[in-house]
């Protein structure tokens, strides 16, 4: 990487130690091409000026040994357990011309990695000139995401959705303040009549919660009365608002303008005053939406469904009239996600969406999914806890571990909830915790007694000890209450998971009462 690409390249470095000088955050820095050095060692970073400015000295020089780099980064990762998110965030243009260079063997490395390990692999690019197969491929197969970049702002940004990612949320609180300029005004926001003229401002709400890989909808007629030929003017002025998920501090993007040209028209009935960029997005927003039908419809098991929506989405873009430049990067993505699953012909393996289109399924599902795994932890886990003989200290232990799996959450918390059960000065907030407490050992309670009364069986784990249905609903009693309290969802949707997860693992109904 060289000139303005190397400067963002530091920048998104300098963005990482930032995010790093905190107590439970380690990161390192690898730089490469020939050759491969590690200027930041993996650590907490408590201050991050020393190691900028040694970034600084750092020139490119050649070639990439691409590959090289990404292994070392793997074996710097593993020095941490797996109760951490480990992450290697490879920024690169994806070209690779030094030491092995076979991207089949890439692809396999890096998926087999965070199949066996959950190391995952995030792509950041930069420029026009990246393999969009590798880089794409690697971070589908790698449990990571792809971002493109090509400004410092945009670096930052890639940096902090690659890191939350796996929680989901990268922002909180969204809205959007609206201007209308000129002689334009808002006659509709989603829908809902108002009234908002030509220099007022006004503020609408977008989503509670921004999530990583998950689309947002806002919807406003704006009115304006039709320009000459050649006449511009600006419509519209416009900014998101939102708070950070782990600072709560409240951020404002720059001001963006509708800006427009009254355009010539061969017709009699005036000015045409739709914009192709406009049609162009209709298109893709129509042909991702029955892509996504398209996904539940392969994993519900219906293939003849999923393949008459595929060719749908397809013509949905096919039928664009003019695609211009400026929004030819996203159609070309969608084309390439449509040919994706058309190559196997209807028959597209359950876990190859799962794999790689998970960020189509609904967010809930995304959640779900990784709770189940932290569920199949803790039960493997307590296999070695011999001091619990009583289904209470179960149950405190398995509540205990959400904290200690604390980075391993879909929705990121901090540990100061866990201080209003001792803190007198938060009464109210306390007193909800220990009603959640005393709702989770109820549920315990009753189901464990309903068992014992229908002398139901022992099940076995799949584990070399074995453990009776008590103590599983204790851990995962335990566990329930764990995620309410750090806010993974409410207690009727974290009921709901844990009788999913009892019925399809321990064929195990639970009793209601």
């Amino acid at each position: 990487m060289k000139g303005y690409k190397t400067d963002v390249a530091r920048a998104a470095a300098d963005y990482l130690l930032d995010s790093a000088q905190k107590p439970d955050h380690q990161a390192a820095v690898l730089a490469f091409d020939d050759y491969i050095e590690v200027p930041v060692p993996l650590q907490q970073i408590k201050n991050s000026i020393p190691y900028k400015l040694l970034l600084r000295n750092i020139v490119p020089r050649g070639n990439t040994d691409l590959f090289g780099a990404w292994q070392a980064a793997i074996s710097t990762l593993r020095i941490l357990d797996n109760t951490w998110d480990r992450r290697v965030v490879l920024i690169t243009d994806g070209l690779m011309n030094r030491g092995m260079t076979n991207p089949v063997k890439f692809r396999q490395q890096v998926e087999s990695i965070w199949r066996t390990e959950k190391i995952a692999t995030t792509c950041i690019s930069m420029g026009e000139d990246w393999n969009i197969d590798l880089l794409n491929e690697l971070a589908s197969v790698g449990g990571g995401s792809l971002h493109f970049i090509d400004t410092v702002s945009q670096a930052e940004q890639a940096l902090h959705e690659a890191f939350h990612s796996n929680s989901g949320v990268i922002a909180c609180n969204l809205r959007v303040e609206l201007e209308p300029l000129n002689s334009a005004h808002i006659s509709q926001v989603n829908g809902v009549v108002t009234h908002l003229e030509a220099g007022n401002t006004a503020t609408f709400p977008i989503a509670n919660q921004l999530l990583t890989n998950v689309e947002e909808q806002f919807i406003l007629r704006l009115e304006f009365p039709p320009l000459i030929s050649n006449q511009a003017t600006d419509l519209l002025r416009c900014a998101l608002v939102y708070e950070t998920p782990t600072s709560a501090k409240t951020q404002r993007t720059a001001d963006k303008f509708l800006h427009i040209f009254g355009e010539a028209s061969g017709s009699s009935y005036g000015p045409a005053i739709v914009h192709q960029g406009i049609i162009c997005t209709a298109h893709a927003i129509l042909s991702r939406e029955l892509f996504k039908q398209a996904l539940d419809a392969y994993l519900d098991k219906n293939p003849e469904l999923g393949t008459a929506l595929l060719e749908q989405a397809k013509i949905a873009l096919q039928s664009t009239p003019t695609t211009p430049r400026g929004y030819q990067s996203n159609v070309t993505m969608q084309e390439r996600r449509i040919r994706d699953l058309e190559r196997f012909q209807g028959h597209v393996p359950l876990e190859y969406i799962k794999q790689k289109y998970i960020e189509e399924l609904s967010h809930r599902d995304v959640i779900w999914d990784k709770l189940c795994q932290l569920f199949d932890r803790l039960l493997t886990s307590s296999d070695n806890v011999h001091f619990a003989r009583e289904l209470t200290e179960l149950f405190k232990w398995s509540n205990r571990m959400i904290d200690n799996y604390k980075l391993l959450l879909p929705i990121p918390f901090d540990n100061s909830n866990a201080e209003y059960l001792q803190d007198k000065n938060h009464l109210s907030k306390r007193k909800r915790f220990l009603s959640m407490e005393a709702f989770w050992l109820s549920v315990m309670a009753n189901h464990v007694s309903k068992m014992l009364d229908e002398q139901k069986e022992l099940v076995q784990w799949q584990t070399e000890n074995s453990r009776d249905q008590s103590s599983i609903i204790a851990i995962l009693a335990g566990a329930c209450f764990g995620l309410e309290r750090t806010r993974q969802g409410t207690q009727e949707e974290i009921r709901e998971l844990m009788e999913s997860y009892l019925e399809s693992k321990y064929a195990i109904i639970l009793a209601h009462g």
